[in-house]
């Protein structure tokens, strides 16, 4: 088993350090949405690991001490995926997508140089590019863009995005 922070997420298991799966994909998005939720109090996360700092219940019992909303994990959580999808929708609105989310060549090539689990493996490109389909399908993304879907924004109440981007596309195109 792992650590109460994980668990609260759902993640009751060790993710492998070195997979590229599913699991591993759904612990980032998830992570990204805590992290993003984070980033939105102005929490600093520079220096040290958030779960070594906060956990799940110190950030609602920090949310409902300095706003008086009694903020639920679900809604922070909730947050932190329509602030991301916010984010990710600008980038798209500039030009980025699914052919930006790559890693550097020389990591599929070159051997990493850690004292870690990975130390003299390479990054298998298959396996990250099906990573990053997982990714985009947990999130509710285009796999073929890797943007958010118009369905995704209107579930997160970003409906009003879609006609921004629309323009914009008219406007490069």
């Amino acid at each position: 088993p792992i650590g109460e922070t994980m668990q609260g997420m759902g993640f009751y298991d060790a993710v492998d350090p070195v997979e590229l799966n599913f699991e591993k994909a759904k612990l980032f998005a998830y992570s990204q949405r805590y992290y993003s939720a984070l980033d939105s109090f102005t929490v600093c996360n520079f220096c040290f690991n958030t779960w070594s700092i906060y956990n799940f219940q110190d950030l609602v019992e920090c949310v409902r001490a300095t706003t008086g909303w009694q903020y639920t994990l679900y809604e922070l959580m909730l947050l932190g995926e329509r602030r991301v999808n916010l984010v990710r929708a600008f980038n798209q609105r500039e030009g980025f997508g699914r052919r930006d989310d790559m890693l550097p060549e020389r990591l599929f090539m070159d051997p990493l140089d850690d004292n870690g689990p990975s130390k003299g493996r390479t990054i298998d490109r298959d396996e990250f590019v099906q990573a990053r389909d997982h990714y985009y399908n947990i999130n509710g993304w285009n796999p073929d863009t890797g943007n958010p879907s118009e369905t995704k924004l209107k579930e997160l109440g970003l409906g009003w995005v879609i006609d921004i981007i629309k323009s914009s596309e008219t406007k490069t195109s």
